[in-house]
């Protein structure tokens, strides 16, 4: 399952389609609390690549309220990505 995630999650065209409707990057107004870079932080832990502190925590703002997918002009399943990153973190 994370290998199909990750073969979508490296399909982000950095549109910033995403930014307008995501509640945590509004909050903050900090491109790392995007959608966008939430895919980045998403292909290093399935990469198995470590994360650090702020890593998590910008996986942990996600609201999983899926505007982000509405919006995503690749049609990526970004909340699906975060659901798997998150799990793959607790193991």
């Amino acid at each position: 399952m994370s290998d199909s995630i990750r073969d979508e999650v490296v399909r982000c065209g950095a549109c910033r389609m995403c930014f307008d409707v995501c509640p945590s990057y509004q909050l903050y107004l900090d491109e790392r609390f995007s959608p966008m870079y939430r895919m980045l932080v998403v292909r290093k832990i399935l990469d198995g690549e470590q994360v650090d502190t702020l890593m998590r925590q910008i996986l942990d703002e996600c609201t999983l309220c899926g505007e982000c997918d509405d919006t995503c002009t690749e049609e990526i399943p970004i909340t699906e990505a975060i659901r798997t990153a998150r799990e793959k973190l607790k193991t």
